[in-house]
């Protein structure tokens, strides 16, 4: 199982102080999430199931990598696809995505 992108804290959020962001908590889901930041994520996580464990794919070139979140993502054969999705609560994507995941070429 693949999970890539979607939302989360800023790099430098730090649960144990306030301040981090600015003295805002992170969304919570109960306000307006037009008044939080967005921060989308450019992750590849893979979880084996077999060792039960998940581990961070590292991608060869990031920055052809956007972070987003509500995209789509499909295997075909060795290549994970991941299209579209937000870059921020305003801007959207129909950008495509192809990694390799054959291990001798992996990402």
């Amino acid at each position: 199982m693949f999970v890539v992108g979607g939302e989360g804290y800023p790099p430098d959020f730090d649960e144990n102080n306030p301040n981090s962001q600015g003295g805002k908590p992170p969304h919570k889901g109960d306000e307006d999430e037009e008044e939080y930041p967005c921060y989308p994520k450019n992750d590849v996580w893979y979880y084996d199931i077999e060792e039960n464990k998940w581990a961070k794919l590292k991608v060869k070139n990031p920055e052809e990598f956007q972070p987003r979140f509500a995209h789509t993502c499909n295997i075909y054969k060795e290549y994970l696809t991941i299209f579209g999705g937000l870059r921020d609560y305003h801007h959207s994507t129909n950008d495509i995505c192809v990694l390799s995941l054959d291990s001798s070429n992996p990402f």
